[in-house]
């Protein structure tokens, strides 16, 4: 992924304040290396990094239209982008009242994760190690899990682990954000 990359690049630099913050020393930040500003970017699985990198699109008064986690392709990215300004118009249009707009922001994001192509989807797919992860924090994590069933008949999660029994991040994403309808940044 890398913003400065077609079409990520110019929808950025025309229609969206951009900023940063460094979370390197932030107990919450992965520790996977330093990677220059300057670093040749490098394509990998959407949501990859999500410990290292989270995507904040939000309003002028911080409310947060999207998030995503990691580093994502660049196509796919200026979609996930085409739909927070959508929620953008939603939630300055005074004539919507609060539990309409909240109603809108799940289903936009249900609906915007149902025309995700099958390219989209296979960008998507989690990393072993996050695989390893969800597996070990099932519990706390059984939104990630697309199928339970799969996930109890494991014997050695290192031999026989099913890849294919987790959700892809996109999803995970958007059914997660569709839970939190204009949340806040704090």
């Amino acid at each position: 992924m890398s913003l400065s990359q077609e079409p990520t690049f110019t929808t950025l630099r025309n229609r969206f304040v951009c900023g940063y913050k460094n979370i390197m020393q932030e107990g919450y930040a992965g520790d996977s290396g330093v990677h220059p500003i300057d670093g040749t970017a490098v394509n990998t699985t959407n949501g990859a990094g999500p410990h290292n990198l989270q995507t904040f699109v939000m309003t002028a008064d911080g409310t947060v239209l999207h998030c995503l986690p990691g580093f994502w392709n660049s196509a796919d990215l200026a979609c996930e982008l085409a739909l927070a300004e959508k929620l953008s118009y939603i939630w300055e249009d005074k004539a919507i009242t609060a539990a309409h707009k909240s109603e809108l922001f799940k289903r936009l994001h249900l609906e915007h994760l149902a025309t995700h192509s099958q390219e989209t989807i296979a960008r998507s797919h989690l990393q072993g190690f996050d695989a390893q992860h969800i597996y070990k924090n099932r519990k706390d994590l059984a939104d990630c899990i697309s199928d339970q069933a799969a996930i109890k008949e494991v014997e050695d999660p290192h031999k026989d682990l099913p890849y294919g029994a987790f959700k892809t991040t996109d999803k995970i994403m958007h059914e997660r954000m569709a839970g939190k309808a204009f949340a806040c940044a704090d």
